[in-house]
């Protein structure tokens, strides 16, 4: 928040600085004559440059967020049917339109009442002495025009001034005339700016300008990550600052007197802070009406956008004639918008991360969990399918249950990672085999043969007064008991194989495990343990789960009970996989308050088959292909600090892979953050609720070996 607060800061100094600056200098009568200008020159590429990020910015991020927020309004309006003509304002396509068509109207209603000598609704930007009359063309432009930049500052002359300023467009209407550029000894370039009339001007002006900036401000509040905030101020000011520029030549030529003149550049300067505080106002008002206004001022600044894009700044770059300026002005449009797409996502082989865990053991996870080739149906489903009955009863009946399940929150992130798993397979990531198998009847049936030891009913009442460490070793033979709390520590470089209540188990290099309830891990607080990675995979609450006996649920609120904070150390990441259900986001924020920690990104997994496709449909309400889990750190811990070490790992990032076929079975996240983030490594991680185990950390919870079992999930390296 500083950093964002300093940059604005200064970006409004700027602004200020380059409406005074012409203003002051224009005043003091300083004059010269141009010559005809560069079609490439710094300041014009600069502006080709944020066009690029302008489109970027409002194709690849607002529009897509707009789209999104539709969705969540009317699913809250209870409007379910796709087509259904209610609220016909509140869509995005309206809004964004009527964003494009307010800045029209307002900028020619400007130039309609702006008083002018001739009639015209634009004027020769260059300033003429009395007795060197400007010329003027019936059509706008001449063709010799059109390769001319929006904007000049370039001059040889020694006696180039502030007035040589150059803004040109195609709104004239003049009469014709038949001199050459050789009899006037320069082209002719038209601007969108007023010339030396009435005062009225500069208000309608400043008006124009200003609803441009306070949208700017709009879309610019809506950025919520460092990196992208910065990126958009930079491509922001880019423009305002050719903006201010000419709204002091404008006052200069007007003559406007020192104290208005002075206000209103204020005011104009001032115009992309107050849209960044009406965004943040927004904020405080209740949860529907708050997204509503997003929702309509993120439409308007889009349309709004797409505007200053294409018809104020690309139209005026880019000539309408065959020219090699043209081309270098477009690759720079396209490479910015390159720059502003970014990736968004990482693939990575779960099962190769996994053998490369066992390397030492001469195991593998077995090929069939990962044989994974159509979208997971439901048992309920396939039944259905057999027995050939009719699907529509079945929707009928679930629509008797409402279930809130947070839609919102599922509606919003499945178009977000939809979006990232359309751009993953034109990436040409993953090659289509066109495999079906049959349900994924061989990767369901591996699931089913893991075996369940039954440890949650043993060890849920276990003396947590005590923990012994027990050293283990190759070949080892150990006991779970619910008598005495025990942490089961390998400190081998290798796996090992050991027995533990009869069965066989391989247990990764340099792990450990405490078998037993999560308060356990009070104990790892009375040791002073820190840890560089803490990961949490809570049962959360679930309807769905709550009728099996084997999987154990708990209460949110005995999060804030754990310890934390006192685990941590100053860099500590901390990642919380969650569910769909709105109460626990609604709960996330205060858990980790308690914990004195605070959200960096929202990450998720999205789940494909073997063929690239989602496991299941983006559009369900019931099961979606992807999981989210929240990236934390501590509160103390600043920006800088986090961009350093996670700047890859930004919000709605996406982790793809093919999943394990075994229920909730989760990929291990620590190596895969090791590999993306090449700078990072975690020697020290702690796991609660986890079932399985890995390198360099101890984990805690009632199932700790339940992947670990040799006969359920390994076979032999051939």
């Amino acid at each position: 928040m500083i950093v964002e607060f300093a940059a604005v800061t200064l970006s409004t100094a700027i602004l200020i600085a380059a409406s005074i600056l012409p203003y002051i200098g224009l005043r003091r009568g300083l004059d010269s004559p141009s010559r005809p200008p560069k079609a490439l020159n710094g300041l014009s590429l600069s502006n080709c440059f944020a066009c690029g990020i302008f489109l970027g910015t409002c194709f690849l991020g607002l529009i897509p967020h707009v789209q999104m927020q539709e969705g969540v309004i009317l699913k809250q309006l209870n409007i379910t049917e796709p087509h259904s003509q209610e609220y016909p304002y509140l869509r995005t396509n309206f809004v964004i339109l009527a964003g494009f068509l307010i800045i029209l109207l307002i900028e020619q209603i400007a130039f309609i009442c702006a008083p002018s000598s001739h009639n015209t609704l634009s004027t020769d930007a260059h300033y003429h002495h009395p007795e060197q009359p400007v010329p003027r063309q019936q059509n706008g432009l001449r063709d010799s025009d059109l390769n001319q930049p929006l904007v000049n500052l370039d001059s040889e002359s020694e006696q180039d001034e502030l007035e040589e300023i150059q803004f040109r467009t195609a709104l004239a209407t003049h009469p014709p005339h038949d001199h050459s550029d050789d009899e006037h000894g320069h082209h002719h370039h038209h601007h969108i700016l007023p010339g030396e009339t009435g005062s009225i001007e500069y208000i309608l002006l400043l008006i124009a300008l200003s609803v441009h900036s306070i949208f700017e401000g709009i879309a610019l509040g809506a950025q919520k990550e460092l990196n992208g905030f910065m990126k958009f101020l930079l491509s922001v000011m880019i423009h305002e600052v050719l903006c201010s520029f000419a709204y002091g030549v404008s006052l200069s030529k007007q003559r406007i007197p020192l104290k208005k003149a002075f206000g209103s550049i204020l005011f104009l300067s001032f115009s992309l802070p107050i849209g960044i505080l009406i965004m943040a106002w927004i904020g405080t008002f209740e949860a529907l009406t708050a997204l509503i206004f997003r929702f309509v001022l993120e439409g308007i600044a889009a349309g709004i956008f797409i505007y200053v894009a294409s018809i104020e700044m690309l139209s005026t770059e880019i000539p309408h004639l065959p020219s090699k300026a043209g081309f270098v002005k477009a690759v720079i449009v396209v490479s910015a918008m390159n720059i502003f797409k970014g990736e968004g996502y990482c693939f990575f082989d779960e099962k190769e991360i996994w053998d490369k865990i066992y390397e030492t053991s001469k195991k593998k996870i077995k090929n069939e969990f990962y044989e994974i080739w159509d979208t997971f149906k439901m048992d309920s489903e396939v039944v259905a399918a057999e027995k050939r009955i009719d699907s529509k009863n079945k929707i009928r009946k679930r629509k008797k249950s409402k279930n809130d399940g947070g839609a919102g929150f599922l509606f919003e992130r499945s178009k977000i990672i939809e979006n990232v798993w359309k751009q993953f397979i034109q990436d040409g990531n993953v090659k289509n085999v066109g495999k079906t198998s049959e349900n994924n009847k061989i990767a369901r049936k591996a699931s089913e043969n893991v075996k369940d030891f039954g440890w949650i009913e043993k060890l849920s009442k276990m003396d947590l007064n005590d923990l012994e460490i027990v050293e283990i070793g190759n070949g080892g033979s150990y006991e779970i008991a619910a008598d005495k709390m025990r942490i089961f520590k390998n400190g081998s470089d290798k796996c090992i194989e050991i027995i533990v209540d009869r069965e066989k188990f391989v247990i990764p290099n340099q792990s450990a495990f405490i078998p037993g309830p999560i308060e356990g891990i009070k104990h790892l607080d009375y040791a002073n343990e820190k840890y560089d990675l803490i990961i949490l995979d809570p049962p959360w609450p679930n309807k769905s789960v709550k009728r099996l006996k084997s999987y154990n649920t708990f209460e949110i609120d005995n999060l804030y009970d754990l310890p934390i904070e006192s685990l941590c150390h100053s860099k500590t990441a901390v990642v919380i996989w969650l569910t769909n259900n709105s109460t626990v986001h609604s709960s996330i924020n205060r858990i980790l308050e308690s914990w004195n920690l605070e959200i960096y990104s929202i990450c998720h997994w999205l789940k494909i088959t073997k063929n690239g496709e989602p496991i299941s449909s983006f559009n369900s309400m019931h099961k979606v292909p992807f999981e989210s889990f929240i990236i934390a750190f501590s509160t103390e811990m600043n920006d800088h600090q986090k961009e350093m070490n996670f700047s890859l790992i930004k919000n709605d990032f996406c982790f793809i892979s093919t999943p394990n076929s075994c229920h909730s079975r989760k990929p291990p996240i620590g190596k895969i953050l090791e590999q993306i983030l090449t700078e990072i490594s975690f020697e020290k991680s702690l796991e609660l609720y986890g079932r399985y185990l890995c390198p360099k950390t101890t984990t805690i919870g009632f199932e700790v070996l339940k992947f670990n079992h040799f006969f359920s999930n390994f076979e032999k390296c051939l």
